[in-house]
């Protein structure tokens, strides 16, 4: 089994501020439906 091909600099940057914007949409899409709930 070879070793994992480890994220550039600029595919860790793209990843982290893709998992962060995951991250505030899916905060708040459960804020939206907590308050209409």
């Amino acid at each position: 089994m070879s070793e994992p091909r480890w994220l550039s600099d600029q595919e860790q940057k793209v990843w982290r501020d893709f998992s962060a914007a995951t991250r505030m949409l899916q905060a708040h899409l459960e804020g939206q439906l907590q308050h209409e709930a």
